[in-house]
């Protein structure tokens, strides 16, 4: 089917700090500023909020910190008047990511991830393909 696709990608966060340079502060930092922001500052900050997600090695804390991410989007658009940030591409690739990792998971005798190394992984590559995304918009 998509035999290899997605298993070359490097399975531990920490291999990928220093991966993306770092960039301005997050959008938690923007709201507290109180300053208008522009379209391009609010994208950056998001970008750089998805950046620190990808630090994260705990599956459990990492999604704690997307739905906090998710309410600070929320905030942003309306104290900010800003519509079109959202994670709604973020969660429509994860379920085929995930789909995908677990069926070649399943396929591959000799790489045998645990869920925890499974999930962490496919919602790195998912919040990778996202800032992806999103710096092209810039």
């Amino acid at each position: 089917m998509f035999e290899d696709t997605y298993n070359r990608v490097i399975k531990r966060p920490i291999t990928r700090q220093g991966l993306l340079p770092k960039g301005p502060e997050g959008l938690e930092t923007l709201l507290e500023s109180g300053v208008t922001c522009t379209s391009e500052s609010v994208i950056n900050s998001f970008i750089e909020d998805l950046r620190i997600l990808l630090e994260e090695n705990s599956v459990v804390k990492l999604i704690e910190r997307i739905h906090e991410l998710e309410n600070n989007i929320k905030r942003v658009s309306e104290i900010h008047d800003i519509a079109f940030l959202n994670l709604d591409g973020f969660y429509r690739d994860l379920s085929p990511i995930l789909l995908q990792k677990y069926w070649e998971n399943s396929k591959n005798p000799i790489i045998k991830e645990s869920s925890e190394d499974l999930f962490l992984s496919t919602i790195h590559i998912a919040i990778e393909e996202e800032i992806y995304i999103w710096q092209e918009k810039i």
